[in-house]
């Protein structure tokens, strides 16, 4: 039985991951720092003599740990807590595998390394462009943990997964299915943005497909779903699986745009930095394609968003 360390257990991507590998009949080493449930063992990355009691026996480390605030304006203190829990912790956990001998390595990065707002399709030789402090410490996580692995023989995999959604997600849509809970169902008709995502059981799946891949590939891949879609058809497939009548508010790009507009003015309010910084992730275009990925790896993904939506639903 392989034995498989999971940093972030405890947060959405890692929690469903360890289910799915137990699943499989896995051993898994669940690691978390907060929220602490099923098992999970409280750990401190940086821990070196704790981590690597750890890692004795484990053949591979999916980290999935990290620190998403994706402002554009962290203070000094957010700064320093998204490099230190992206980068530096990134960096020293393959350090200690190194010294126990790991060696496979999975890095879940994100795609906003490529790019944050684009009308093209994006790949993952399209242009670096990370606009925040969270994309840009993930991206020098990527360049680090790619550099050691080839220097020290561990097989390093980066995967950039787009926007995943699904039980227990904590993003944007989470917060739009908030509203239609209260029966109000926010309306994006006029805003003709194009957004790919991805159900975090695909996630979990090509994950694994990594994880058993004899193929050594120390490289990047952008991972997403079978379907990109507008922000108005996320929000029409949530009131359809909810099968509720809603009050209708109609939020246009020009209202979102001006209400932006004079947010950015008073940053220094944390709420309006929240709901400025939920206004840009509605207004932007993002969409990805995952072809390398799938042709290297044998993978597809299953989940369109109407039953992806569904089963998200269902389990609440």
């Amino acid at each position: 039985m392989k034995k498989i360390l999971i940093t972030g257990a405890s947060g959405f991507i890692g929690s469903h991951l360890n289910k799915t590998l137990k699943k499989k009949n896995y051993q898994t080493i669940p690691l978390g720092f907060s929220n602490l449930k099923n098992n999970i063992i409280k750990c401190d990355l940086l821990n070196k003599n704790k981590v690597n009691n750890l890692l004795n026996g484990v053949e591979c480390i999916i980290h999935c740990a990290g620190y998403s605030n994706t402002s554009k304006y962290p203070n000094f203190k957010k700064k320093q807590k998204i490099w230190k829990s992206n980068y530096y912790t990134s960096k020293k956990l393959i350090e200690f595998a190194k010294n126990k001998k790991v060696r496979k390595f999975i890095f879940l990065s994100s795609s906003k390394v490529v790019n944050e707002n684009s009308k093209k399709i994006i790949k993952e030789n399209s242009k670096l462009t990370p606009k925040t402090e969270y994309s840009k410490s993930k991206l020098k996580s990527e360049k680090f943990l790619l550099k050691f692995g080839r220097e020290n023989n561990i097989d390093v995999i980066c995967l950039r997964p787009t926007l995943v959604y699904g039980n227990g997600c904590k993003n944007y849509i989470n917060t739009i299915y908030k509203f239609t809970r209260i029966n109000l169902m926010l309306n994006f008709n006029k805003i003709n943005n194009i957004i790919s995502l991805i159900h975090i059981d695909d996630l979990c799946e090509a994950i694994f497909r990594v994880l058993i891949s004899k193929k050594k590939r120390k490289k990047v891949f952008l991972i997403s779903g079978p379907k990109n879609i507008s922000i108005s058809e996320i929000c029409l497939l949530i009131n359809k699986n909810l099968s509720k009548k809603m009050l209708k508010i109609n939020l246009s790009k020009n209202f979102l745009v001006n209400v932006s507009y004079v947010l950015n003015k008073c940053r220094f309010l944390l709420f309006f930095v929240k709901i400025n910084s939920l206004i840009d992730k509605l207004l932007l275009s993002s969409y990805y394609t995952s072809e390398e990925f799938t042709k290297f790896y044998n993978w597809k993904p299953k989940i369109y968003p109407f039953n992806g939506f569904n089963k998200m639903i269902k389990n609440k």
